[in-house]
């Protein structure tokens, strides 16, 4: 079963409620335990979406408890894992950040590795960086992406999720005053893009690109970046913030957190979730 959709507002509410009473059900036909604990999951998101974070708590504390019988059945690693990596997400999404760390490296990524599902595993150690960056401890970020999320998503032939991690190592840089490294890496990301035929990567690299141009005082460079944007081409019409691909390897653009160090500085817009 894919993630559940949550939807906004009431028809939202009521599809999770009905998916609840199915998993609460247990034997009901057709309902697998990492379908139960994924919908548990996604009603603590939720909740946690909706201000109820009592409730929240309680819905978390039922999918450990899932992801723990997982975890103990033969054959169920992967499922325990998948559902402790949304845990993870939740939990970074609230500031949890020593938790989310902990489960990505004591529990997720050595079943990912043990399982020897080596996607899974990048993914993953894309979002150990992720923390690392949101902490503002930019060197870890940048060792992690450079000597092992990149170097296995190359191995796997993903130029799309290597596109976006050089998006992000291109930020750091540019964040460090290497605006050359900066440059190179956003030129590069902006040609597989161009390949892939990814008009949402293309304006992202190309604004960002715009931002070291404008940040060198090249205005004559800058101008033709930030033309409104063009169907065809992808030029930008503002900025893109390229974000973490989630567990399914899936990327989009967005504002940063007020606690991200990218909120204080004036980063090219490739920063970590």
């Amino acid at each position: 079963m894919a993630r559940v959709p949550v939807l906004a507002g009431d028809a939202g509410q009521e599809l999770l409620d009905r998916a609840m009473r199915q998993a609460e059900a247990g034997n009901e036909e057709g309902t697998s335990p990492l379908d139960r604990a994924r919908v548990i999951t996604e009603q603590a998101r939720h909740l946690i979406t909706r201000g109820e974070p009592a409730q929240a708590e309680q819905a978390l504390q039922q999918a450990h408890q899932q992801a723990h019988q997982l975890s103990t059945t033969a054959g169920a690693e992967d499922e325990a894992a998948t559902v402790m990596g949304i845990i993870a997400d939740i939990a970074y999404d609230r500031g949890e950040l020593d938790e989310a760390l902990r489960i990505r490296c004591e529990i997720e990524l050595p079943a990912l590795e043990r399982l020897g599902d080596t996607r899974s595993a990048a993914v993953t150690w894309g979002q150990i960086a992720d923390i690392a960056y949101r902490r503002g401890e930019l060197d870890e970020a940048l060792r992690i992406q450079r000597e092992i999320e990149l170097p296995a998503l190359e191995r796997l032939g993903d130029t799309r999720s290597a596109a976006v991690t050089w998006g992000q190592i291109a930020d750091i840089a540019y964040q460090s005053g290497e605006l050359d490294e900066a440059a190179e890496l956003q030129h590069k990301r902006l040609e597989v893009n161009k390949q892939l035929g990814d008009l949402d990567g293309i304006a992202a690299a190309t604004w960002d690109l715009a931002q070291i141009d404008l940040t060198r005082e090249d205005y004559e460079s800058a101008f033709p970046r930030t033309a409104p944007a063009d169907p065809a081409t992808g030029t930008p019409s503002g900025p893109g913030r390229t974000l973490r691909r989630s567990p399914a390897g899936d990327h989009s653009t967005g504002a940063p957190a007020a606690d991200d160090p990218a909120a204080k500085a004036p980063a090219a817009s490739t920063p970590h979730h």
